[in-house]
This record gives C-alpha cells, sequence and structure tokens, in this order.
C-alpha cells in the first residue's frame, strides 16, 4: 500500500504542482489549503507524511505543528516544513520545534521526492525497529512466567492428583467436587503454559531446529495412539466415542515423532471441545494416497462457519467465545499447522455449520508406496465404551 501524504499550503497553484508531482510517484495525496483545513482532515485520517507551508495567513505552519504534536496518535509522522523563506533563524527555529527537514522555494521536484522517500523510509525503520522490540520483550516476559509458573503449577498439580486419586474416601461430596474443580483448573493452567512455551519455540525457530536435528522415520500409528491416550479421558468425560480406522502397512514418514503425536493430540482435542455435550463421535483416519500420507479428524460438532475458515489458524483465534468458554487461548490449531509445515506438510479443513468439521494433515509419505488397496484395511481393535476407540 502506498503512503498517505498530507500537502498543506496556502497557495493552490503551488499545492496543485506539489500534488501532481507525488501523485506521479505513487502517493496517495491530502491537500489543505489553511490550517484549520488541515486539522480537519487529521481528525479523519492517519497521514504518514505531513508537508507544510510555514508564512501562511491565520495559523502558520510554526503553530500548525504544535497543534499537530499535540495528538498523541501523530507524535511519529515526520513532518517537512516548506518555505520561501531561507534564512537561518527560521531554519534554526522549526528544527528546534522538531521537524525533521525544511525545504525552501522554488522547489525542485528532485529536492522534494528525495526528501520524502528519506522520511518514509526512516519511518518505516523506525516501526521495523519498535516492533521488534516489543517481539522482544514480549517473548522475554512470556518465557520468564512460563517457567517461573511451570514449576509451581506443577507442584500443586501432582498434589491435587494425589488427593483425588488416592485418598478420595477421606472426603465428603462437597470436598471432592471442589478437588475435581481444582483438579481441572491445575490442567487448564498447565495447558496454557506448555501452549505458550510451544508458540514461542515456534517463533524462535527451536522446533524447527529439533525436526532438523532429531528427524527420523516414524510410524504413524503409533503417534496416534498416543495421541488417542492422551485424549481418553476427556472423550470418556463427555460421553464422546472415538473410532479409529487405521491401515495396516502404512508407510512411515520422515518427521519427529513427538511433535506429529502433538500435532494429532491437538486436532484430537479440538473436535472434543467442539462435540456435542454429551454422546456424539469423533473419527481418526488415516490413508496412503499418491505418495502423500492424509490423516483426518472428524467430529460431529457444531462446524465452522465459512467466514471464519481463512481465520481458524490464526494465533489466539477463538470461534465465538462467549459460546465456546472452553477452547483455551486459541493456539491449538495454529501449532498444529506450524508443527505440521516444519514437516513439509500442510492441513485442509472442510466443515459444515451444524454438522461437523474434518481436518485433514496432509504429510509426504513415501512415493514408492502409492495406492495400496490392500493398506486400507483396518487395523483391528476392540470396541470398547463410550470414549473409547472403535473399529
Amino acid at each position: 500500500m502506498s503512503a498517505t501524504i498530507l500537502v498543506l499550503d496556502d497557495n493552490c497553484d503551488l499545492l496543485t504542482n506539489i500534488e501532481l508531482i507525488l501523485e506521479m510517484e505513487g502517493y496517495q495525496v491530502l491537500s489543505a489549503c489553511s490550517g484549520s483545513e488541515a486539522l480537519a482532515l487529521l481528525d479523519q485520517t492517519r497521514p504518514d507524511l505531513i508537508i507544510s507551508d510555514i508564512m501562511m495567513p491565520g495559523m502558520d505552519g510554526y503553530e500548525f505543528y504544535q497543534r499537530v504534536r499535540r495528538n498523541p496518535e501523530l507524535l511519529t509522522v515526520p513532518f517537512i516544513f516548506l518555505s520561501a523563506k531561507g534564512e537561518r533563524e527560521d531554519i534554526r527555529f522549526g528544527k528546534q520545534l522538531g521537524v525533521d527537514d525544511y525545504l525552501t522555494k522554488p522547489l525542485e521536484p528532485e529536492d522534494l521526492l528525495i526528501a520524502v522517500e528519506a522520511k518514509l523510509r526512516r519511518l518505516r525503520e523506525i516501526k521495523a525497529g519498535s516492533r521488534q522490540e516489543v517481539e522482544r520483550l514480549k517473548d522475554i516476559i512470556l518465557r520468564v512466567l512460563s517457567h517461573e509458573l511451570r514449576t509451581p503449577v506443577t507442584v500443586i498439580q501432582a498434589a491435587v492428583e494425589l488427593l483425588v486419586e488416592n485418598k478420595i474416601h477421606l472426603y465428603n461430596d462437597e470436598e471432592q467436587e471442589l478437588l475435581s474443580l481444582a483438579s481441572k483448573g491445575g490442567k487448564r493452567l498447565e495447558t496454557l503454559i506448555t501452549d505458550v512455551l510451544t508458540v514461542m519455540n515456534i517463533k524462535a525457530g527451536e522446533a524447527k531446529n529439533l525436526f532438523e536435528t532429531e528427524k527420523q522415520e516414524v510410524d504413524l500409528s503409533l503417534c496416534i495412539e498416543e495421541a488417542i491416550a492422551s485424549c481418553e479421558r476427556e472423550a470418556a468425560s463427555r460421553g464422546v466415542t472415538i473410532k479409529v480406522d487405521v491401515p495396516q502397512g502404512l508407510p512411515v514418514v520422515t518427521g519427529h515423532p513427538e511433535q506429529l503425536a502433538d500435532v494429532l493430540s491437538r486436532l484430537l482435542d479440538n473436535a472434543l471441545k467442539f462435540s456435542p455435550q454429551t454422546g456424539g463421535q469423533v473419527a481418526i483416519r488415516a490413508r496412503n494416497e499418491g505418495g502423500q500420507i492424509k490423516i483426518s479428524v472428524e467430529d460431529e460438532g457444531v462446524g465452522i462457519p465459512m467466514a471464519e475458515v481463512p481465520r481458524i489458524f490464526d494465533l489466539f483465534y477463538q470461534i465465538d467465545r462467549h459460546k465456546y468458554e472452553q477452547q483455551g487461548i486459541g493456539v491449538g490449531l495454529a501449532i498444529a499447522r506450524e508443527l505440521v509445515e516444519i514437516h513439509g506438510g500442510s492441513i485442509e479443513v472442510e466443515s459444515e455449520v451444524g454438522k461437523g468439521s474434518t481436518f485433514t494433515v496432509v504429510l509426504p509419505g513415501s512415493p514408492s508406496q502409492g495406492d495400496n488397496p490392500e493398506a486400507c484395511r483396518p487395523l483391528p481393535r476392540e470396541e470398547q465404551t463410550a470414549g473409547a476407540m472403535v473399529p
């Protein structure tokens, strides 16, 4: 997007010439013949650069500059003074006010364009530096807080679990309910800390480095089993059945087993969160298709509105937070996609409101395997109670 420049000059002919010069270079130009008109424009938009004449009737350039700088949102906008006066004291006074540059009339188009580009380039550098510094400080704060919180949370969680699992007969119903709530809260906080650290590791390139240094041949059926095991308790509590359809002879992929299991765990967790409150089914299927391994996680949940689909992988994005408070901080799908892309793959999504969603992980497999009908027979699994696996 081209930069927007506000030009203020009481000489309408000169104003038109400057406007033409800047527009020919692709800039968006806002023009004003008086200080009050320019201030009115600034109430509606924030330009990237301001060029102002000095000697004008009513409000001169110096007063206009001071009025502009009273607005905190305009403090960083570069300001160039334009005047027929070239005495040193005028230039000195403008620089004392904080003006970024000072051009004198008659004005050469080349001088104007050089000054404009220089100020805009410097503005871009400052903004980029500010963003990097903010991100650096944010990462430091999050990393320190996450590490400092993890140890006490782990201790508290272990103590609560011990009370819940081994000493439950010592408490009445109300006390047992309180322990259960404490356990759920601790798990949620533990998950939040883990997610924050995972996001930071991805942003810092540590997740990719781990993949590069520890990648190996991975049996995806084992990753699927690990992901299911991590979600079985949640599935059982919701009465949701997890159906598994994993073919025999599924080709191995090159990757990091823990990262791939994490991806599938997050997709299963997401499916469970948006499944019906009681009952329902989540299906996880794998297939070898033309040299690619595809693993899909299908739920019978609320579905995703079409307008929301392009944003669901954005960091911290949440769907209808007021309705689905249990969805966490909105990083699960973003983490899953990042980890899959580290493996050279992608995640596809199909969804229909009211019917459910299907997320499909696509990973590069062994092209020599191709499509093998014999490999599409499901592994035998025993059917268990709700919340467990069925064939």
